[in-house]
């Protein structure tokens, strides 16, 4: 199911849907800095311990933002979990390209 969000590219906050529990939501954030956090439970107590863990609501807001920018949020509908995930690994790998063609 696709994040409940609205289209605004700059925005902080995005509920997602957990897609294994009915009616519950999480908060994927974007804090100052650029990074993603998320209220599910993988994300809070997972991720300290190991800063390399992925969170599936982030990559999902990812997969979104993604979307969104390249002027294709209509096709959100159509993807996969695993599109998804894909295509949330492919915009973090074409921005960090992008970052240090900039260096």
């Amino acid at each position: 199911m696709p994040p409940n969000l609205t289209d605004e590219i700059q925005a902080t906050a995005w509920q997602v849907p957990s897609e294994e529990h009915l009616g519950i939501v999480y908060t994927v954030t974007r804090t100052p800095s650029g990074e993603m956090t998320c209220t599910c439970p993988h994300y809070r107590f997972r991720r300290p311990s190991d800063p390399h863990i992925d969170d599936k609501h982030v990559e999902k807001v990812r997969a979104f933002l993604a979307l969104q920018r390249a002027g294709l949020g209509g096709l959100l509908a159509a993807l996969t979990p695993a599109d998804m995930t894909a295509l949330a690994a492919a915009s973090d790998a074409i921005a960090r390209l992008a970052a240090e063609s900039q260096r």
